[in-house]
């Protein structure tokens, strides 16, 4: 996938959430309720990966969306075994996501660095 449709998953997943923030009054926006983690992971992580491997067949990209897909099956069955998919559940999952971020940056950037170098 290109830049510009990775920008676009990543609207449409955050406008998925807003919109059910809304309805259901809850902050699924900021991932704390189970239904914004499954938004999230399924919307911005496993489809986008299902979408990179049928283009590519990266076993690579595969395999994220498997493992995206699971992750998402276990976090619907603890919501519905904890109470529901809208309680709040803290911002354990957006402090996860915002560690990948600065480990993918961080590691981007020390890529480059060391490309840089040997160039």
């Amino acid at each position: 996938m290109d830049g510009r449709k990775v920008i676009a998953v990543g609207v449409v997943a955050v406008c998925v959430n807003a919109v059910l923030g809304f309805v259901s009054e809850t902050a699924t926006l900021l991932a704390v309720t189970p239904v914004g983690i499954l938004v999230y992971l399924v919307v911005g992580v496993a489809l986008p990966q299902l979408a990179v491997y049928r283009r590519t067949a990266s076993a690579g990209a595969l395999g994220a969306s498997v493992l995206v897909g699971v992750l998402s099956g276990v976090v619907l069955v603890a919501a519905l075994l904890d109470g529901g998919l809208w309680i709040d559940w803290g911002s354990g999952f957006a402090t996860l996501l915002l560690l990948a971020l600065l480990g993918a940056l961080l590691g981007a950037s020390g890529r480059e660095f060391v490309d840089g170098y040997r160039n």
